[in-house]
């Protein structure tokens, strides 16, 4: 179920992928109960295709009370730990886009994160990234796929905080071992090639751009113009190359009929075009 589901979610089918995995998840908590490892893994697996969706709310309702289960039951430095505390981060992060300087007390009224009640969403997901990938990198190694995933998530948290030396750094150790590991082409690799290219940003607009439309050949192939990640990456290379607001409103509106006006690549795009706007008339 865990494979096809991530198929159906490379595909952009979400709601197939979100309902399977809701039906393995109860099937699993009837057989093996609610508190069984594998249970635990199903209902983090639902929250971070929740978090893709931009359900973000929603996933870390399922995701936070599950980590503090297998922290319980397998250890704080159990991999599955580290899986699980990744996926709050990102959540956390998400909020953080949406919702600028939201801070933890509004947001997560009913989960379980006191140590976090103090920091901003953004500041509070690099704490849990940095925390996450801690234990990948002391259990797993550092060239594990979890590990670098891991360290791309932690790319993504500095750079959401002005630390862009710091992020260039994490993304091009992923990127290079990616790219050694699974090819140019390999998801994986344009995963850790496109925020390589947010980490560059207009400080190195070109090679920004070279990786992008590197990118963007592949996915164009593969997935097709309006999936996701695809619709995404158009916008990134746009606003890199100070498009007219024009150009970013059709990407825009093809985000926002797929994944909704809340999610997070939504409001990232219309954040764009406003700046695009603004700077069209000066």
């Amino acid at each position: 179920a865990h494979n096809l589901s991530n198929i159906l979610r490379e595909r952009g089918q979400y709601r197939k992928a979100v309902k399977l995995l809701e039906e393995t998840k109860a099937s699993l908590e009837e057989v093996c109960g609610v508190y069984h490892p594998r249970s635990l893994v199903a209902a983090c697996t639902l929250a971070n295709l929740l978090l893709k969706m931009g359900r973000f709310q929603r996933a870390l309702m399922l995701v936070v009370p599950a980590r503090r289960l297998q922290e319980k039951s397998l250890g704080a430095k159990h991999p599955h730990v580290a899986a699980s505390t990744c996926i709050v981060a990102a959540a956390l992060r998400d909020l953080a886009r949406v919702h600028e300087g939201a801070t933890l007390p509004k947001i997560l009224e009913k989960t379980d994160l006191p140590e976090l009640e103090t920091r901003s969403a953004a500041a509070a997901a690099l704490h849990l990234a940095q925390q996450a990938l801690s234990i990948q990198q002391e259990i797993l190694g550092a060239k594990h796929p979890n590990t670098l995933d891991g360290k791309l998530l932690l790319a993504e948290c500095l750079l959401d905080l002005g630390r862009r030396k710091e992020a260039y750094a994490a993304a091009l150790f992923a990127f290079r071992v990616r790219r050694r590991g699974f090819g140019k082409q390999h998801p994986r690799t344009l995963s850790a090639a496109i925020i390589l290219a947010a980490a560059l940003g207009r400080q190195q607009r070109g090679q920004a751009k070279q990786l992008l439309r590197g990118a963007l050949r592949v996915l164009f192939k593969e997935r097709g113009r309006v999936h996701p990640l695809t619709l995404s990456t158009i916008s990134d290379l746009l606003a890199l190359q100070s498009a007219p607001p024009g150009k970013i409103w059709r990407v825009w509106q093809a985000q926002r009929q797929l994944l909704g006006p809340r999610h997070p690549d939504v409001c990232c795009s219309a954040l764009r075009m406003v700046e695009a706007r603004k700077h069209s008339c000066r």
